[in-house]
């Protein structure tokens, strides 16, 4: 028999199956298979996304409340006086005195004298803001010769000190952010309070033969701080919650405090128990 040939002289080779290429069916189906592969891929890399910048919104919030407590239990128990002025709710500290101040009479009431560290809560029911803790005298409160700088006046010794509070976080609150910036504690902050856990309140003392009652405090002076920071993500936010407690190293004479669920105007003056 007569083999085939080619032009070239060489066995021309017939097209088998295999030589055929990828008809349209196994295109769809391979398609099809590489989609479903795909889409679960895409799937675990968004959820890991999302983990990573949940761990990262924790880390952070987290990271806030601690050096935000860390400093302020420093400070408190190096304190040399205490004025806390609490909200009417009771759940933030709005502003906080942790040095000396100094209460002298003159003919209209008393007046304030102050140096030392302030802390001012820029927080709020359902409001998310910052802490700030600034050192007076600075560059706009002048010291005077003793190293003190003079804030406000009063018709009482509590409300010349409540009123110097209000002076010092209307000033600070006031100054453009950026100002400010330098003085930033703690941003995110969604609840902010420190209060008394040493005993105070009235008790009865015999003075020219009468009884007499007398706010005192019961030493040593010591404070609860809560701290609640939060911080959003791409899915969310988180918050994160600490809590310490705090005693003043220093003697005190007295303490400024406002009492929990009254009005601003209840602050009080509390001297060292007896």
């Amino acid at each position: 028999m007569k083999k085939e040939t080619g032009r070239n002289g060489r066995k021309e080779k017939g097209i088998g199956k295999d030589d055929r290429g990828v008809t349209l069916v196994e295109l769809l189906a391979a398609l099809a298979v590489s989609a479903v592969v795909l889409a679960g891929l895409c799937s675990l890399l968004i959820t890991s996304l999302k983990l990573s910048e949940k761990n990262n919104a924790n880390a952070e919030a987290q990271s806030e409340v601690q050096t935000a407590l860390a400093l302020l239990t420093d400070s408190i128990m190096e304190a040399k006086g205490i004025g806390l002025k609490v909200s009417p709710t009771g759940e933030n500290t709005d502003c906080m005195f942790f040095g000396e101040i100094e209460c002298k009479e003159d003919g209209a009431g008393f007046s304030v004298r102050y140096k030392g560290k302030v802390t001012v809560a820029d927080v709020g029911a359902g409001k998310t803001g910052n802490i700030y803790l600034l050192e007076l005298p600075n560059g706009d409160f002048a010291a005077d010769g003793e190293g003190y700088c003079n804030l406000a006046s009063g018709v009482s010794e509590a409300a010349a000190v409540l009123a110097s509070m209000d002076k010092v976080k209307a000033y600070c609150l006031g100054l453009p952010e950026k100002e400010r910036i330098w003085w930033l504690l703690a941003r995110n902050i969604t609840r902010f309070l420190v209060y008394p856990e040493s005993p105070y309140g009235e008790k009865m003392k015999v003075e020219n033969g009468h009884n007499v009652a007398k706010n005192v405090f019961t030493e040593p002076f010591s404070v609860k701080i809560h701290l609640t920071a939060g911080s959003a993500y791409g899915g969310g936010s988180v918050t994160r919650e600490l809590s310490d407690k705090a005693a003043v190293r220093n003697r005190l004479d007295t303490i400024c405090v406002t009492k929990p669920g009254e009005a601003l105007d209840s602050m009080e003056v509390y001297e060292r128990e007896w």
